[in-house]
């Protein structure tokens, strides 16, 4: 099978269009071709799972689970699709902030109401600064949000986006612990963030 990211000289990229049988190929040896894409790049894969981790606060939430998959994406060298989780990531957050903010109002619908009616920007903006989070927060909310529009709305070539994705995974972890005190439960315990 060849190598699913290898360009050739003209910068084009394989694509595998055919679908073969079901009886052609069983899931462990399909499951090891996919993996030999990732083989082939270990040490680069290597190489990026050190620069970017570090200890942090482990608590169950889906923004915290997308933050572990766009570092996952990053580290696989799916640079693109780590920036829109990232930029996913923040939306998660601020539906959770304000989640807490409002869980005072006693009726339900009206919470589902209103943070399905706002957009995104408006609650950050407008609602949790200043009254939750600070100006410093509120810029890298925007700066991973506009980041990741880059990639989810193309506007042309991107450049260096190994870098770019590099950068808003750290961006996104600072943020994250930044908040931590805010948004975490309880019951929390020490892991890789």
């Amino acid at each position: 099978m060849k190598n699913q990211n290898e360009n050739n000289e003209e910068g084009r990229v394989y694509l595998d269009l055919e679908v073969p049988e079901e009886k052609e190929l069983d899931d462990e040896t399909t499951g090891l071709n996919v993996l030999g894409t990732f083989l082939a790049q270990k040490k680069a894969i290597g190489k990026r799972a050190k620069e970017i981790n570090s200890y942090g606060i482990f608590y169950p939430s889906r923004s915290v689970n997308l933050f572990q998959q766009a570092k996952t994406l990053y580290i696989l060298g799916l640079y693109e699709s780590s920036i829109m989780v990232c930029r996913s990531t923040v939306e998660y957050i601020v539906d959770e902030l304000f989640k807490k903010e409002i869980q005072m109002i006693e009726d339900k619908k009206l919470c589902d109401f209103i943070l399905n009616t706002l957009d995104f920007r408006k609650i950050l903006n407008e609602y949790l600064f200043p009254k939750v989070i600070q100006k410093t927060d509120k810029d890298k909310f925007n700066d991973i949000y506009d980041r990741g529009n880059k990639y989810v709305h193309p506007k042309g070539k991107q450049e260096k986006v190994e870098d770019e994705a590099k950068k808003t995974i750290i961006l996104l972890r600072t943020l994250i612990l930044s908040l931590k005190t805010y948004v975490q439960p309880n019951n929390t315990t020490h892991r890789m963030l």
